[in-house]
């Protein structure tokens, strides 16, 4: 049987769908609506993280590694203050985080700044260099963007039980699975990858904490990525650039064709074909060459497709920046305004950076907290991904100060500017609404015109 498999299968797309079974142990199913394309595993798209798709991944896990995340304490009027070292908020920043997690006026928010939890983040491995704080939450997000899953093996302190070490499973190192009649979405996870000491080993659902991009054929147990998303307009970029390479290389056709008038035999056509490729090779093509045999010669005319090919390009580099949710002008080689590039961060924070934070923090708080709070009271957030629009903040500070509701030190702390000697006091409002605000101070003082 094993011979008539072997025989069968060999070769071809079957060799295809037989790695594939290897790789993620059930049948594929198709990518594209005529059935050509098989649907990739994760190491099929580990293999695609290249191009604009690589562009894009990394502007996506870049833009969450950077922003840090907050450790918050809540306290209402029943509740003790906690020992924890902490402090205050500032006022915009405040009344984001209540908006953002429906925290009531009443009840005391503060920031954590010194917790296990935070150090945890900032030496997941201890001392070792492996992994810092910004390369988790890379790679979390990468694996994410890519695969449509990364997976944190938490391993706890053996007196204190709560977690020593964030372990980061590469993640076609890791599947979980389920046993027939367990009402569970997952079981539990089997390692397959490299480590001996590992192999077969099976995680409970417990030591596993798995990041996962919204998969509406498995939402508890898998993940669908903007990779395999983008997978099918990866590919023809794939097929394109080595269209361009080869064409660079030697054009991938003949501009002429020799056709002696009598055969002339193998050797005599290598020795023409080889004097031809010598002549005209490396950009020397174009020139004029006379054989010394009788021949006719037949210049080959090919409709140029550069254009249409360029447009093929551009259009999936589109569709694949659309999928990833990052904007064209991220990535776009062409100069662009200042304006521009910042409406194009705004709008990427807005609808790419800050849903993929809150999912990561979301499933933190449920998953990693209750390790050191069982309260309640502790919840992870994260920096405001929106950049400030820098003239909007001008206007807004100028208003207030003009207005007397801010000192003109406390708007120029916003700008990092060094205070003034007068400028601690809050500037008078003209209630009459006509008039400058010296002629006000005038009449104050007696010495205005009557």
């Amino acid at each position: 049987m094993a011979k008539l498999t072997d025989s069968l299968f060999k070769g071809g797309i079957f060799d295809t769908i037989i790695d594939y079974v290897e790789e993620n142990g059930s049948l594929p199913s198709y990518n594209d609506y005529y059935g050509n394309t098989l649907t990739p595993g994760p190491i099929g798209l580990v293999k695609q993280y290249k191009d604009i798709v690589y562009a894009c991944a990394n502007i996506n896990a870049n833009a969450v590694a950077l922003k840090s995340l907050k450790l918050y304490v809540t306290t209402d009027k029943t509740q003790a203050e906690t020992v924890l070292k902490k402090a205050p908020l500032e006022n915009k920043e405040e009344k984001r985080v209540r908006e953002q997690y429906k925290i009531r006026q009443n009840v005391q928010l503060e920031e954590v700044i010194d917790h296990p939890v935070l150090d945890l983040f900032s030496k997941p491995l201890g001392n070792s260099a492996l992994l810092n704080e910004y390369k988790l939450f890379n790679f979390t997000q990468l694996y994410q963007e890519i695969t449509g899953a990364a997976y944190w093996w938490i391993i706890s302190h053996p007196v204190l039980n709560i977690p020593a070490r964030i372990w980061l499973f590469p993640t076609h190192h890791l599947s979980p699975v389920s046993e027939a009649g367990d009402s569970k979405p997952i079981s539990y996870y089997q390692y397959n990858g490299p480590d001996e000491k590992l192999r077969n080993r099976k995680f409970s659902v417990n030591e596993i904490i798995p990041f996962l991009s919204p998969n509406l054929y498995d939402p508890y147990a898998s993940g669908y990525s903007p990779g395999l998303a983008a997978y099918s307009n990866s590919l023809v970029l794939d097929k394109l650039m080595s269209m361009t390479t080869k064409f660079l290389d030697n054009q991938a056709r003949p501009d002429i064709v020799v056709m002696p008038k009598e055969a002339i035999g193998s050797e005599i056509a290598e020795r023409w074909e080889r004097s031809l490729n010598l002549k005209f090779k490396y950009g020397r093509n174009g020139g004029y060459y006379v054989l010394d045999e009788p021949a006719n010669i037949e210049i080959l005319n090919f409709k140029p497709n550069d254009y249409a090919r360029l447009d093929l390009q551009k259009n999936n580099k589109n569709n694949i920046c659309n999928i990833f949710g990052v904007p064209i002008a991220l990535i776009d080689s062409e100069a662009i305004s200042e304006k521009t590039l910042e409406a194009a961060l705004k709008q990427h924070a807005m609808q790419a950076v800050a849903p993929r934070l809150r999912a990561n923090t979301d499933l933190l708080n449920v998953t990693l907290l209750p390790y050191y709070d069982q309260s309640g009271r502790l919840f992870l957030g994260y920096e405001d991904p929106v950049p400030e629009n820098r003239e909007e903040k001008l206007q807004e500070n100028v208003q207030l100060v003009m207005n007397g509701i801010k000192t003109p030190n406390e708007a120029r702390k916003d700008y990092n500017l060094p205070p003034r000697e007068d400028g601690d006091i809050l500037r008078s409002i003209n209630v009459a609404g006509s008039g400058s605000f010296q002629r006000e101070d005038q009449r104050k003082s007696g010495v205005a015109e009557k």
